[in-house]
């Protein structure tokens, strides 16, 4: 599969469509070390990292709806504050997120059964690179396709260490290896019967194509050229720091 490019930024649209998106902010940040008890809060650049997300979303006026993962009770009362005052007709609901990301993004799922939407984007929150261009390439690849995801080919040379110490090392071979990024966006009706499937299944899922390849769909993958890095543990903030001010 040739992956696709991410369409050029004059292709940004305002108007409101009936897609949704899903933004994971739910996590227990359990890698920061304490450096942080929630991420997606922390400020960077002026703004909570959860703020970048949700400005790009917005902006490109793809998600008509939009589901907000959150941890707690507190955690939720924090997030509405960062809510607009002026909506943009976008609508905004919160769901409690689970003991682990899948069953996050399942509940989110769930909470858009009622009134489905075409796409969905499920994003995770820590990742606040994301662009309207990367946005409405996913969406167009996700309409045509059925799943579009982000992704960058792996450049560095990989090895399987046996568990000895020290340990032989065998090559694997990385043509045709990739990092998958969010958010990955899909037919909602497919995602959801996926999550359905996997779950009933008992098959644990780290990414939301993970649960389309269980049930045998395939995913258009989307070449992104620019930096989309994921808030991890403390060692990532001085990189995300520099990138962000190399942004403005």
């Amino acid at each position: 599969m040739i992956p696709a490019k991410p369409r050029c930024p004059s292709e940004t649209t305002s108007k409101v469509t009936p897609n949704a998106a899903i933004l994971l902010a739910g996590g227990l940040s359990r890698r920061m070390q304490g450096h942080a008890d929630d991420k997606t809060l922390l400020p960077l650049e002026g703004k909570p990292l959860f703020l970048h997300s949700l400005e790009t979303f917005l902006s490109s006026g793809l998600a008509g709806h939009i589901v907000i993962v959150y941890r707690d009770d507190s955690h939720k009362e924090r997030l509405s504050a960062l809510l607009p005052a002026n909506r943009k007709s976008v609508s905004f609901s919160f769901v409690q997120g689970g003991e682990e990301r899948m069953y996050s993004v399942y509940n989110g799922l769930d909470s858009l059964r009622e009134n489905p939407p075409g796409l969905v984007f499920i994003h995770d929150s820590a990742r606040p690179f994301i662009s309207v261009p990367l946005l409405l390439s996913l969406a167009h690849a996700a309409q045509k396709h059925g799943a579009a995801c982000p992704a960058i080919r792996v450049a560095d040379t990989l090895k399987r260490a046996t568990p000895e110490i020290p340990a032989s090392l065998k090559p694997i071979r990385r043509e045709n290896l990739w990092a998958l990024q969010t958010p990955q966006t899909f037919h909602f009706p497919t995602i959801l019967k996926a999550y359905e499937t996997a779950m009933s299944d008992h098959i644990p899922l780290t990414d939301d194509t993970s649960a389309l390849s269980h049930i045998g769909r395939k995913v258009q993958l989307i070449e992104n050229p620019a930096p989309n890095p994921k808030l991890t543990t403390p060692a990532d903030l001085p990189l995300l720091e520099f990138l962000l001010a190399r942004s403005k």
